[in-house]
């Protein structure tokens, strides 16, 4: 039986990772480079995003990866498949969709690194509860001892002269590269993509293999049905209140210039504020809706409409808008982005509906599938005749 819960908090995960990355859809080398004097819109807008976005839907994608290798692992078992080497295929096959999406149209490509991370996590597929949440527990500690690490290097050897200012010679310098042709933004975008890896595979990837596991846990223990106890709940959004209050500090003590800062530090709110998202639409799907029917049609197709995104963008930032308004990128703000995110939204929306009402899923799902089923029977029966081959040894 298919949990509705799970397909709803893809599909707001999905439409939410938008607004984290379109500015690198505008530039991959530069991101979003700030005004000076800062504009008092880019700073509400930063805020709101702090607060609501930023690593929250990240978080969730990687609660649902883990979620989805507990379903495969089950799935495999109950049909008496060899569940390492199919989830190992399935990830295969996802890394290398990753590596051509990052090579030819987005270098900040997360498939390649959900890839690996799932690689890891497959081997505590077979731990019972207990175990898998004390070595989620394990890892999220990790993972937040690593980021503050990491925060207070930033603070003793980062300055505001490192920000990337609009019209400064090291953003005009890094504007005229990414203007210079597709063939140099392929290799842009590949260069990104592999620091991107390395950085992630040595800093993050604690913490995201904390919240694979976390998301096995909570889909083993029944959280995707029942959602959390009151009690719990209450806690949670306690610890998410306080810990986003903390990582609002860096904005507030030194306004835009501390951004990265804040935004290092709203990986560890990320955690609770995003388990309280899952929770309500977890609550929502006794009462289901036009709304959540759309954002479960989303969640089906999340594969898709994350290729979609980076195709749309790519052909929007880099082929109509230099046509339609020449030099878009020193003038664009993060309301202009955030009303893009909003228009693309609605148009993912209507159609993940239109797609799932007609064809009952979506065309990249229906291709990956297609790709890693057919390795892994072809793994499958190899492996059956060569045990059946394998001569047997006479005592």
């Amino acid at each position: 039986m298919r949990l509705h819960s799970l397909d709803a908090i893809r599909g707001v995960a999905i439409l939410g990772i938008l607004i984290m990355n379109i500015p690198y859809h505008v530039n991959m080398l530069v991101g979003y480079a700030h005004f000076a004097p800062p504009l008092l819109t880019d700073q509400i807008v930063s805020f709101l995003q702090l607060i609501f976005a930023d690593g929250r839907f990240r978080t969730l994608f990687s609660i649902l990866f883990g979620a989805g290798l507990a379903i495969q692992y089950g799935h495999c078992e109950k049909n008496k498949y060899n569940p390492s080497l199919f989830i190992k295929t399935r990830l295969n096959w996802l890394l290398l969709f990753g590596a051509l999406h990052a090579l030819f149209i987005f270098g900040g490509d997360i498939l390649m690194y959900y890839a690996i991370c799932g690689m890891i996590a497959r081997k505590y597929l077979m731990n019972d509860n207990a175990a898998l949440m004390t070595k989620a527990r394990n890892f999220l500690l990790i993972g937040g001892v690593v980021i503050l690490v990491m925060f207070a290097a930033m603070l003793v050897f980062s300055s505001p002269d490192d920000l990337m200012i609009r019209g400064s010679d090291n953003y005009q310098e890094q504007l005229s590269v990414w203007r210079s042709g597709y063939i140099i933004q392929m290799l842009a975008q590949g260069g990104v993509a592999l620091a991107f890896l390395v950085f992630a595979c040595i800093v993050m990837i604690w913490q995201t293999l904390g919240l694979m596991l976390l998301g096995v846990y909570l889909f083993r223990s029944g959280f995707f049905i029942n959602g959390f106890s009151p009690q719990l709940f209450r806690k949670i959004i306690i610890a998410g209140i306080v810990s986003t209050l903390l990582a609002m500090q860096p904005l507030i003590l030194q306004s835009i210039y501390m951004e990265e800062f804040a935004v290092m530090l709203s990986s560890i709110s990320a955690i609770f504020v995003a388990l309280v998202y899952a929770h309500l639409l977890v609550k929502c799907q006794q009462k289901e809706n036009w709304l959540f029917s759309t954002l479960r049609n989303c969640g089906r197709m999340a594969f898709s409409l994350y290729l979609l995104q980076s195709i749309c963008m790519a052909i929007l930032f880099r082929a109509i808008m230099p046509q339609v308004n020449p030099g878009f990128e020193e003038t664009m703000t993060r309301t202009d982005l955030l009303f893009i995110v909003v228009v693309f939204t609605a148009i993912q929306m209507l159609l993940a509906n239109v797609v799932m009402n007609k064809f009952g899923q979506g065309p990249f799902e229906k291709l990956w599938r297609y790709c890693y089923l057919r390795s892994f029977y072809k793994k499958a029966e190899k492996a059956a005749l060569s045990a059946i081959e394998k001569p047997t040894t006479v005592q």
